[in-house]
């Protein structure tokens, strides 16, 4: 292809030049980008928690700091960046993550092990997403909404195996069941201990499965996991077949008291026409099978709390596929994540929807929190209607009377407004971001992970507030 003929008025391109960008960093990104908005924010965050981690003694290699790791994993994640290799591209790629790490792009494995080292100090950035949040004027809690979503664990559904098949496995691996319990217990020890050894030894040994680190890792998490799936299967059956003593046990209290025999018997749950299948998953042993409009995925079910601006206000995972019996905890959670931000008002309304509206739920939440008015979806259920007009009977249960009062002009009035305040927040968390699987294992770190998530999108909340409060008012 020939060359442009004279007379062009171009840019001219040098990419030998020396230095391309401003000598400030300051000059590299407007005033106005949100990555000096994410740091103003990181210099909120306590650190305390994650510099426990670090030598004091000025020994070993140098490790980027925390408040850079903070400021590097919140500023991805309101990118919808979520890999621990795409943030390494980044911070070389991209100019607003070289400003964050000053240039000094840490490498994937360095991301991912601070995420992993700190899963439960990172709490404290979502805490500190809701001081600045209050700070900017969003974070009120007179009406709040509760709601989950199913995220895709990462793991698959063929991993999912019962007992049997997790024996079969067991011989497929060459694990030793019996030692199995001794050897979960003391795994980290055991495999820092071999990696010295493999480190120690020549370059021919190291190559050998027995003395390659890579492998010792792997084997010794695969064999954690195998524990963990197996102790999860053994505490499934525990569970049902303590219920079953439970059972015999006020059987046995209300024949004493009656004087009187009682008809039929408790079946052990082995017993039953359908009896449980008890199951784990080898991938990611505390995810669960959970049904969703597709069908089902294996994963977990984040729950969070929002209020009218959006911003969420208290988030937590858990590993039931149902909301059943989780308004009461999440109350409780959501009061603790106020109190840690400093936010002294308190809840007036509660909005919810009806798989949280359980008989123990809403006694417990009017005894624990009587001041709040709770609105509970009631529209499923066994329990028949009572009248929408007249006296409330006095046998009504807690669910029949919620049926009643959500069903009032000002009822549906206050419970239509869950809908706008908490839907949107998964939408944007879920199809905006496009946060649709955990990139993380266990539920310890899901739930980290899944609160630096609401931390991103609070900082966006509060940026888009605070851009607003700056600019002119427009006639």
């Amino acid at each position: 292809m020939g060359k442009l003929g004279m007379g062009f008025n171009f840019h001219s391109v040098d990419r030998d030049q020396a230095m391309l960008l401003p000598v400030s960093m300051r000059d590299w990104l407007p005033d106005d980008h949100l990555v000096w908005f994410v740091l103003d924010a990181v210099e909120r965050v306590d650190m305390t928690h994650f510099s426990k981690a670090y030598r004091r003694d000025g020994r070993g290699g140098r490790a980027h700091g925390p408040h850079t790791m903070v400021a590097l994993l919140l500023y991805a994640y309101t990118q919808s960046v979520f890999s621990s290799r795409q943030i390494e591209k980044r911070c070389v790629e991209d100019v607003a993550f070289r400003v964050i790490c000053g240039a000094q792009a840490p490498n994937h494995t360095t991301i991912a092990r601070f995420r992993s080292r700190h899963e439960t100090a990172l709490r404290e950035v979502f805490i500190a997403s809701l001081v600045l949040c209050a700070h900017v004027g969003l974070a009120t809690v007179g009406t709040v909404a509760l709601d989950g979503t199913k995220i895709k664990a990462q793991a698959s559904g063929h991993a999912t195996v019962n007992e049997e098949r997790l024996a079969q496995k067991a011989a497929e691996w060459g694990i030793n069941t019996v030692a199995l319990d001794a050897i979960t217990e003391g795994v980290e020890t055991q495999v820092d201990a071999l990696l010295v050894q493999a480190q120690n030894a020549d370059t021919t040994e190291r190559d050998h499965d027995d003395h390659n680190p890579g492998v010792l890792r792997g084997r010794a998490d695969r064999e954690a996991r195998f524990d963990q799936a197996k102790k999860l299967i053994a505490a499934k059956k525990q569970r049902d077949f303590d219920e079953y003593e439970a059972k015999l046990t006020a059987r046995k209290e209300r024949e004493a008291a009656t004087g009187r025999a009682a008809g039929g018997r408790v079946k052990h749950p082995l017993e039953r026409k359908n009896p449980p299948k008890y199951k784990a998953n080898l991938s990611d042993p505390d995810s669960s099978p959970m049904k969703v409009v597709q069908g089902f995925v294996q994963g977990y079910n984040a729950q969070a709390w929002a209020n009218t601006d959006q911003v969420i206000l208290s988030v937590d995972v858990v590993t039931q596929g149902h909301d059943a019996y989780l308004l009461a905890p999440m109350l409780d959670r959501l009061h603790s994540d106020l109190a840690a931000a400093g936010i002294t008002d308190t809840p007036r309304v509660l909005l919810a929807d009806a798989g949280y509206c359980m008989e123990k739920d809403l006694a417990l939440a009017a005894r624990t929190y009587p001041a709040v008015d709770v609105f509970v979806s009631a529209t499923t259920g066994r329990e028949p209607s009572i009248a929408s007009r007249g006296p409330i009977p006095r046998h009504a249960s807690l669910v029949q009377r919620m049926r009643r009062k959500v069903g009032t002009k000002s009822g549906r009035e206050q419970y239509r407004k869950r809908r706008w305040m908490i839907e949107p927040v998964f939408a944007r968390i879920k199809h905006n971001a496009g946060f649709t699987r955990f990139s993380r294992r266990g539920l310890t770190a899901v739930t980290s992970e899944f609160q630096l998530l609401a931390a991103a999108q609070n900082i966006k909340t509060a940026f888009k507030q605070h851009l607003a409060k700056r600019s002119p008012a427009t006639a």
